[in-house]
């Protein structure tokens, strides 16, 4: 995802823009939306205030990933990913559904990288005084 993150944000016109974007699109929503990786979500009501809710749903939960409650199990599954899911080469299956909180932590940090145009991961010089 970030080597077809960078294209997208750094190679521009030396690439199909387009096609870029079709790809990283296409791959994001099956290895985490439809692979069973994003566990539940929640409703955006509850994760967003009023203000932050201006987008489409589809940027807060993608549909059929369950809320919590009904993601299964006696409590419900937070939103979080599982810790591994495979393809076989025609579905995907989620293999170990443990949280790993270490691998969130990298995802999480990864996936700030998507939103280049908020965020910049890039470290600044140190500012010389006087």
């Amino acid at each position: 995802m970030g080597a077809i993150n960078s294209l997208k944000l750094f190679a521009g016109d030396a690439v199909d823009q387009e096609k870029v974007g079709a790809i990283f699109a296409g791959f994001f929503e099956s290895a985490v939306d439809l692979s069973g990786l994003q566990q539940s979500v929640p409703p955006k009501t509850v994760a967003k205030g009023p203000f932050e809710q201006r987008h489409p749903d589809i940027y807060y939960g993608y549909p059929g990933i369950p809320y919590p409650p009904m993601a299964g199990g006696e409590y419900g599954i937070a939103p979080v990913f599982a810790t591994e899911v495979r393809f076989d080469g025609a579905k995907w299956t989620v293999t170990d559904g443990k949280f790993d909180s270490a691998g969130a932590m990298h995802a999480a940090n990864e996936f700030i990288w998507f939103h280049n145009d908020e965020v910049n991961g890039f470290p600044q010089p140190p500012i010389k005084c006087g």
